[in-house]
C-alpha cells in the first residue's frame, strides 16, 4: 500500500504540473474577464456620452462639465434625465429590435 520513492516523486511532479496549468488557466480567465469588462465599460461610457450630447443639443447647452463640479443647480444636473433615457433605450433595444424610436426625443418631450 505504501508508495515507492519514485511513485511519490512522479505524483509530486504531476501535482506541480497541474498547479502550473491551473494558474495559467486562472490567469487567462482573469485577463479575458478584465478585457471584456473594459470593453463593456467603454461601450457604456460611449452611450452615456452620446445621450449627454443629444440632451445638450436639444436644450441648446454649450458646455457640459463632468467633474469636479463645485456647485450646480438642479436645472443644470442632467443625471436623472440621462438615466431615464438610458433605461428607455435599454427597454426599447430589448423589446422592439425592429421598431427604433428615439428615446432622447421621447424623454425630452415628456
Amino acid at each position: 500500500d505504501k508508495m515507492s520513492e519514485a511513485e511519490r516523486n512522479r505524483a509530486k511532479k504531476s501535482l506541480r504540473s497541474k498547479k502550473r496549468e491551473f494558474k495559467l488557466l486562472r490567469d487567462d480567465i482573469r485577463e479575458s474577464f478584465s478585457r471584456r469588462n473594459r470593453e463593456e465599460l467603454g461601450k457604456m461610457r460611449n452611450l452615456v456620452y452620446e445621450v449627454v450630447e443629444e440632451i445638450a443639443k436639444k436644450r441648446g447647452i454649450d458646455l457640459i462639465v463632468s467633474e469636479p463640479v463645485l456647485y450646480a443647480s438642479d436645472q443644470a444636473n442632467l443625471t436623472e434625465e440621462v438615466l431615464k433615457i438610458l433605461k428607455k433605450r435599454g427597454r426599447s433595444a430589448s423589446s422592439s429590435a425592429g421598431k427604433r424610436k428615439n428615446p432622447v426625443s421621447d424623454a425630452l418631450q415628456e
